[in-house]
Parts: C-alpha cells; sequence; structure tokens
C-alpha cells in the first residue's frame, strides 16, 4: 500500500489516463491541465479529434492509454459503457499493478461494487467510484458536488486531483456509498 500512495501522492509526476473525453471527461481533463497535473493520456471510443494541448497524448485504445499510469480516471456515460470497458477490452489486465481507478461514470452500483472487487483482489488495483452531481457547466468551473466511495488512503492520496473538478469533494465510506448517495440525491432533486 504504501508504494501505491507514494505513486499517486499529490504531486505533477503521477501520470493520468482518462477514458471517455466527452462532456465530464473533457472537463476533469482541463481541469486537471489547469491546475498542472500530469494528463499524459486520453482515449475516447467515440472521438479522435481530441486536442488537449501537445503534451497530452491522444491514444488509439484502451492498453495505450493506460499503461503507464497512475492514476485512471473514466468518465462513461452509461453502466454498459464501463462493463465493456472491464470484461470486452481488459481495463483491469491493462492498467499498471498497484495504480488506482477512479470511476467519475453514470453506473449501477452492484456493478461498481463488483468490478472494485476484483481490481483489488486480481490485479492489485485501487478504485475510487466518484460520481458528481451538479450539471457539466458547473463541473467546467470546478464547482461539482463529488460523492467518493473507497478506501480511505487512497480517497486522502487523490483528494487534490478531485478537487479540481469539484469544490465539494465528499467521503462517504466504503465503495458503493457514493452511488447510492448520488441516487438518491438525484431522486431528491
Amino acid at each position: 500500500m504504501n508504494s501505491l500512495l507514494s505513486r499517486v501522492a499529490c504531486t505533477s509526476n503521477a501520470r493520468i489516463g482518462v477514458i471517455g473525453v466527452g462532456n465530464v471527461g473533457a472537463a476533469v481533463c482541463n481541469n486537471l491541465l489547469n491546475k498542472q497535473y500530469n494528463l499524459a493520456t486520453v482515449y475516447d471510443h467515440y472521438k479522435s479529434d481530441i486536442n488537449l494541448g501537445e503534451n497530452v497524448q491522444v491514444c488509439s485504445s484502451v492498453s495505450d492509454a493506460v499503461k503507464n499510469a497512475d492514476i485512471v480516471i473514466t468518465a462513461l456515460p452509461k453502466p454498459e459503457n464501463i462493463r465493456d470497458l472491464v470484461l470486452n477490452q481488459q481495463l483491469f489486465e491493462q492498467m499498471e499493478d498497484s495504480a488506482v481507478w477512479v470511476d467519475h461514470s453514470t453506473t449501477d452500483y452492484f456493478q461498481t461494487v463488483q468490478f472494485a472487487k476484483d481490481a483489488k483482489d486480481r490485479f492489485n488495483i485501487e478504485t475510487l467510484e466518484c460520481p458528481i452531481t451538479g450539471g457539466v457547466t458547473l463541473l467546467k468551473q470546478g464547482l461539482m458536488t463529488m460523492y467518493v466511495g473507497g478506501n480511505r488512503s487512497i480517497f486522502d492520496a487523490c483528494a487534490p486531483y478531485l478537487q479540481c473538478s469539484s469544490n465539494n469533494v465528499i467521503y462517504m465510506g466504503e465503495i458503493g456509498t457514493a452511488t447510492i448517495t448520488k441516487i438518491t440525491s438525484n431522486m431528491l432533486a
């Protein structure tokens, strides 16, 4: 755990890869770049005309986007997109040992819990589920609310990255708690 924490501890040296550069993913990328973090690679199945500057490599595959990343951020629109990424495109098999997976995707509670368990047990990858709420306009301004579930030490190490896109990052507890909170919040809104 200590080597993992030292890899992702908030420094500009931790390499970040992002999968999914639509509305949410593009805003997250820009927020990271604005704070001078090392956004190294991006990949989007549906887009090839991504331009985030000369220091960000636009990759043609999941493998290329994650192979050297300390932190992999996903921002996909539906649970089936995450399922395809994890099962068919073999996300975890291609990630670095002891990397961190930060998932901003719209997803499913049971799927999130199962994939986080598999990532940890089979591949030594820690997961932070990080659903966001508040709309894309606020996200672009770094003013979203973000609920986070996962290991507290990993959350503490990654919090500065998360705060690039959210002025209200709330640690909820173990994996699954953030998804439940977001669903409840959406139902009450």
